[in-house]
């Protein structure tokens, strides 16, 4: 179970440097990840912009990733895409967190958002936050926000 301070840290293509790839490289490489997003590696895009969710332990000095997700620009949306909270991390409303601070960046940056969705619990927290679903797609749903 997390106990120290959260902070989320942002990555846009500039800032997806040495330190990026440093923290990011073995879950790009993640089988387990790659299983869990149903056969899709997680990747990046040069239009991605990164999210990543930290847990600060401020007497050791330590940042532990806890989640990640990244939008990637379309031509008239970003694409909510590569969503994970580390299996030891879920169950403490980190998915939530994280799921609100990137919808508030959206929002703040006037972004229609769409996601594309197979995790039950994701569609759960997605219809609690009364994103629109634009329509279901075999096993996948896919979700829509537009801003306000």
């Amino acid at each position: 179970m997390s106990t120290g301070k959260l902070e989320i840290n942002t990555y846009n293509s500039e800032k997806q440097n040495k330190f990026f790839y440093a923290i990011m490289g073995e879950h790009f490489a993640s089988l387990e990840h790659k299983k869990e997003l149903d056969g899709y590696q997680i990747y990046n895009t040069p239009t991605s912009f990164w999210f990543v969710l930290f847990e600060i332990d401020e007497d050791s000095k330590r940042n532990t990733i806890i989640g990640f997700c990244s939008l990637i620009k379309k031509k008239n949306y970003s694409l909510l895409d590569n969503f994970i909270i580390l299996k030891q991390f879920r169950n403490q409303k980190h998915s939530k967190t994280l799921l609100n601070y990137v919808l508030d960046f959206a929002q703040n940056h006037k972004v229609t958002v769409k996601a594309i969705i197979k995790n039950q619990y994701m569609k759960k927290n997605f219809e609690k936050l009364k994103i629109k679903k634009l329509y279901d797609k075999g096993t996948y749903s896919v979700y829509q926000r537009e801003p306000s």
